[in-house]
């Protein structure tokens, strides 16, 4: 990762129509968050996904939504036919299998997933030769999906009444972002899908917005036990322990101080990689000023915390990590639950999202498959004898001469109790 992917600090008042970048906040970013090792550090909402990528609280939910969804088959279908297609282009069967050297499908849309999740939305680009302006699947040369937290938006200057778009594009002039070069990307070269709302920069706006002080709960509690940790024990201070002395402040005085420090150095030290061992020529003291790492257990606020993240996401807190206890019978019922609310409607539009990216013919799209997932086939089977049941209702019901006027009746009237 360059220096230029550490964070952009984004001025709130567009210049020239575009979202700027302050040049002294790539710095600011990478020495306040980059190398903040123990020093505290709070959420930064136009940096969700370095976050989510960073912290096990948030990554965890997210994770947990994008791998389910990027394990989903996904089939292309004629619309007309309703059936599969079989001989697809030698192209696309080439994209199908790695959209770019780096990726396979799955990783692709596992990125494309957690980009939505962490930031509300997420910006695929599309890459053809820039001397084809049709653009098909058979020209497409990589599919890429960038990262939201240092994607640009230029904003058009002329926008006669934006209530009035029929396409984003009439919106933004171009995206700006940064892999290895600074590049400016055409609107029609990236697909921008939200899943949240946008900002006055067009921005999505991340969903982690309504759990920000939890964010920062964990960042504080994490870098104070990283502290506690880091010192080899607790923060206090070390004074000669002169049972003459009537008050504090003769126990540290300049003079004291000093020699209690040369006495440290010149015994064991306090420098380096040596451990304090507060051994000494004199008597000493110590006054703890922070608390022990027994003091700051068990760690209840950063599990609250964490319950509350998932719970934006629709994950129970049975599928994540936790110290209580939890029985198979409620994982799987969460396991459950989550397919069938969160993860196929996210599943169904991802569907969406790669008709589009892979510029499919206008009679083929992306249908998802899950079939192959284990948890889901007791549903199947129960629905297959349900079935089964109508049918044997309805021959029934047949034989006893009733119209399918009737019938239809009937069994709406059971469907109903």
């Amino acid at each position: 990762m360059g220096f230029w992917d550490f964070g952009k600090k984004v001025n709130t008042t567009p210049k020239n129509n575009w979202v700027q970048v302050d040049a002294n906040g790539k710095f600011y970013h990478y020495i306040n968050q980059m190398l903040s090792s123990g020093v505290y550090q709070k959420f930064d909402p136009l940096r969700p996904v370095y976050f989510a990528s960073t912290i096990a609280e948030i990554f965890a939910p997210i994770d947990i939504i994008s791998d389910r969804v990027a394990s989903c088959k996904f089939n292309i279908y004629n619309k007309n036919t309703d059936k599969i297609v079989e001989n697809l282009p030698n192209n696309l069967v080439r994209l199908l299998k790695n959209p770019n050297p780096f990726n396979s499908l799955s990783e692709l849309i596992y990125q494309i997933q957690f980009s939505e999740l962490a930031s509300g939305g997420s910006f695929v680009l599309t890459k053809m030769p820039s001397t084809f302006k049709t653009k098909t699947v058979d020209r497409i040369s990589n599919i890429w999906v960038l990262n939201p937290d240092t994607v640009e938006i230029k904003i058009k200057k002329s926008i006669p009444n934006p209530y009035l778009i029929s396409d984003i594009s009439e919106l933004i002039e171009m995206y700006n972002t940064h892999w290895l070069i600074d590049m400016s990307l055409n609107t029609d070269e990236v697909n921008y899908n939200s899943i949240s709302q946008i900002d006055e920069n067009l921005k999505t706006k991340t969903p982690l917005l309504s759990v920000t002080r939890n964010i920062n709960n964990l960042l504080a509690v994490y870098s104070a036990r990283f502290n506690v940790y880091d010192k080899n024990g607790v923060a206090g201070i070390v004074f000669k322990d002169d049972k003459g002395a009537s008050t504090i402040s003769e126990q540290i005085n300049p003079i004291t101080r000093d020699r209690v420090l040369e006495d440290l150095n010149n015994m064991e030290g306090i420098v380096g990689d040596k451990m304090f061992t507060g051994i000494s020529s004199f008597p000493l003291g110590f006054i703890e000023t922070l608390g022990k790492i027994k003091d700051l257990e068990p760690f209840k606020e950063a599990e609250v915390d964490s319950m509350a993240i998932a719970s934006i996401f629709g994950v129970s807190t049975e599928l994540i990590y936790s110290g209580g206890s939890s029985t198979f019978s409620n994982k799987r019922d969460a396991e459950k639950h989550l397919w069938q609310n969160i993860i196929n409607p996210y599943a169904e539009d991802i569907s969406k999202t790669l008709t589009k990216i892979f510029y499919l013919p206008e009679d083929w799209e992306f249908r998802k498959s899950t079939d192959n997932i284990e948890i889901l086939q007791s549903d199947r089977k129960t629905q297959l004898e349900a079935d089964t049941i109508e049918l044997s209702n309805i021959k029934i019901l047949q034989e006893l001469g009733m119209s399918t006027e009737q019938i239809n009746k009937k069994l709406t009237q059971w469907i109903q109790k």
